[in-house]
């Protein structure tokens, strides 16, 4: 990634609590993840989870970014329905991205915290973001369960 530093043991812990708090006395269906950000212009409402949803929720999001094909038990679908996915997506066209153009006058900082360990379609969705933002500094934290 061309901007990032890895997170400190106090947002680690954070973020741990953070997750802890959201989910108790929650029933809990896939994946949580979460975006803090400091981006001028943009305002995310901290307290938003994000969580994996049905192909037929997520079919109805936007996409400014390329999907991976994932297969399971029940077939082939791509994975638009993973938090990380859909946060991203969601930022990027609050910041005005548009598929395939590189948006480097936004500056700033994001965290982008997730549940479970960053997969290859999670890992591949935070790079297309980066690449397209290539001006805002990312951390990542992951596996916060």
């Amino acid at each position: 990634m061309k901007k990032s530093r890895l997170a400190s043991v106090d947002e680690i812990k954070g973020a741990l609590n953070k997750m802890r708090d959201y989910k108790t006395g929650k029933p809990q269906a896939g994946n949580l993840g979460y975006l803090e950000d400091n981006i001028p212009g943009v305002k995310l409402d901290k307290g938003k989870m994000w969580e994996s949803v049905s192909l037929d929720k997520a079919e109805l999001e936007t996409h400014i970014f390329d999907a991976i094909e994932a297969t399971g038990s029940s077939g082939t679908w791509l994975r638009i329905t993973d938090s990380e996915y859909r946060m991203l997506n969601d930022l990027a066209k609050k910041l005005g991205g548009v598929k395939g153009q590189v948006r480097d006058k936004v500056t700033g900082t994001l965290k982008i915290v997730s549940e479970n360990p960053y997969c290859t379609s999670r890992q591949g969705v935070i790079q297309q973001f980066n690449k397209m933002f290539p001006n805002i500094e990312i951390t990542l934290i992951d596996g916060v369960k």
